[in-house]
């Protein structure tokens, strides 16, 4: 068995710097690591029930957390090796923490008349999420006594902090008869505040429509046929990840060398957009369920088509301008295509034998 030091007291360690590795138990003796990580979570919610099929509902969640980071690095740095290193005691604090928040208050109503079954939603949504972040090394500590980041000569301080928000309005509403025929549309509004001043807000509606035809009286007795179902369906969807800044022109420090003398200046580091908008994308399908045999075997087929807008894209500019390149809403894309899932219970029972095939196709 070979100790971590020999009988002179140095490190047991073979041609270490030539693998490029430290011996584990040096960096032990010779570097402090402290981490502190926390995190909490609270969540709750109320609900009234106003009528028969009404009722409102508000819940709120929010999360804290963050971590906290000291290392010290002592003057003598033997890395593992005879010899080592020395030079001054170096000590670095790092810290981030975050908050976000979410609240939800909405307004149901479910009630059926007969053969008509009715359900509405109205929702109001709001979000924020905060995160900040400090980073500070000093180094030629007098000592390796006292470990405070002040003892030391800083050489470098850097903090960020960053934030967004986003508020959503819902309105959606079912509709069936009988079980068979089923309609549902919706509306949703979303305001980020990623997005330039001039087009913060999105609007994505939605409908769909459905038949299940083996409801009707002449399929309903069929013994062999489950269920058959048609349906329809539209929809638009927004997109608004992006950096929480980059609608807005950011200032950002930086040094340059004038006569001999390096200068501090300020400089804008992207290029403001007031019009940047969401990315949306529209989609229509068309699809068909059905289940044969008690269920032993189920198809279900779907086409669709979506066509997405205003894609977010940094695009080359000239140098000219300042900037290399600039995120505005310039791209379109299209999809479609079709998909066909067969599933099979060839066996059922204690022994079990299911069959899975799909196809699909997308251009």
């Amino acid at each position: 068995t070979l100790g971590p030091l020999d009988t002179n007291s140095e490190w047991n360690a073979l041609n270490v710097l030539a693998a490029s590795l430290w011996h584990p138990y040096s960096t032990t003796r010779e570097q402090e690591r402290n981490r502190l990580t926390y995190n909490s979570q609270v969540t709750g919610f109320l609900e009234w029930k106003i009528l028969d099929g009404l009722a409102f509902k508000t819940s709120l969640s929010a999360t804290y957390g963050g971590v906290r980071y000291h290392s010290f690095w002592n003057s003598v740095r033997n890395y593992g090796y005879p010899g080592g290193d020395t030079q001054p005691a170096e000590g670095k604090y790092k810290t981030n923490q975050s908050f976000n928040w979410v609240t939800e208050n909405t307004l149901n109503y479910n009630k059926t008349f007969g053969d008509h079954s009715v359900t509405g939603l109205l929702g109001y949504t709001v979000q924020e999420n905060k995160y900040e972040d400090s980073n500070i090394l000093s180094a030629s500590f007098p000592n390796n006594a006292v470990k405070t980041l002040n003892a030391g000569k800083p050489q470098t301080a850097e903090s960020t902090a960053t934030e967004w928000a986003l508020i959503s309005y819902l309105a959606r509403a079912t509709y069936a008869y009988q079980g068979k025929y089923l309609a549902s549309a919706s509306i949703r509004t979303d305001g980020s505040s990623r997005f330039g001043a001039n087009s913060r807000w999105g609007y994505f509606p939605s409908a769909s429509i459905g038949w299940r035809i083996s409801e009707e009286s002449f399929l309903k007795d069929t013994e062999w046929l489950d269920n058959l179902k048609v349906r329809a369906s539209y929809g638009v969807t927004g997109n608004n990840q992006i950096d929480d800044y980059a609608a807005i022109g950011l200032l950002k420090y930086d040094s340059y060398t004038l006569g001999g003398k390096v200068i501090q200046g300020i400089y804008t580091e992207n290029f403001p957009d007031k019009d940047l908008r969401w990315e949306r994308t529209s989609q229509v399908n068309v699809g068909l369920d059905a289940s044969f045999f008690h269920q032993r075997l189920n198809l279900a087929i779907d086409y669709y088509h979506s066509v997405t807008n205003d894609l977010l894209l940094n695009v080359p500019i000239p140098a000219i301008t300042g900037f290399t390149s600039n995120l505005t809403n310039i791209g379109k894309l299209q999809n479609k295509g079709l998909e066909i899932s067969l599933t099979s219970v060839n066996i059922k029972g204690p022994f079990e034998w299911s069959t899975n095939f799909n196809i699909s196709g997308n251009r």
